[in-house]
């Protein structure tokens, strides 16, 4: 009698649970979707508004290696109104001042800020033009649905670079001062 009512325990078990399973994939599936929908709707708010920080998180200098950032802080935060960087360079300069910085670090006001949204919603072409006293800056900035990025800054002075990373929202315990 025992060994029935065993039997029919390990039965029942092994019959539903397959099905629970199931029903768990079909629910962490769900979440996932949810979640990714979230995310492009945050990433879309804030492409759109103009107002967001762009992080490094490799740089790919023309003709070298590719170079980790993730131990040094740098980054380009993008407003309507001012283009923030601190980026650093690796590569080729034609002509920049003597002692000065290597790096894309500046402050300036945007002639141009375009945004592109790509075809099937896979992501955002924004193009930004910076002009200073020595220099003129373009960013060229791809992000994805997820917000992943690739920039590359373009000057007239230096090599172009590219830079791998992601974009978030703007957070003032973060920015170097």
């Amino acid at each position: 009698m025992k060994t029935k009512i065993l039997l029919l325990v390990t039965v029942l078990i092994l019959g539903l649970s397959p099905g629970y399973s199931q029903l768990n994939n079909q629910k962490r599936k769900e979440f996932r979707t949810q979640r990714k929908l979230k995310l492009e709707a945050k990433i879309d708010q804030l492409v759109n508004s103009k107002n967001f920080v762009f992080e490094g998180k490799t740089a790919l200098p023309s003709g070298g290696a590719a170079i980790d950032l993730t131990t040094n802080y740098n980054s380009v935060k993008f407003t309507s109104e001012k283009i923030t960087s601190y980026m650093p360079f690796f590569g080729e300069a034609y002509s920049v001042e003597y002692g000065g910085d290597s790096g894309f670090k500046f402050e300036a006001k945007p002639e141009v800020f375009d945004i592109k949204k790509l075809k099937k919603g896979k992501g955002y072409a924004v193009d930004v033009k910076v002009t200073l006293p020595r220099e003129n800056i373009e960013l060229q900035l791809n992000i994805g649905s997820q917000g992943m990025a690739t920039m590359t800054i373009l000057s007239y002075n230096r090599k172009p670079i590219s830079y791998f990373g992601s974009i978030r929202e703007p957070d003032k315990t973060k920015e170097v001062k």
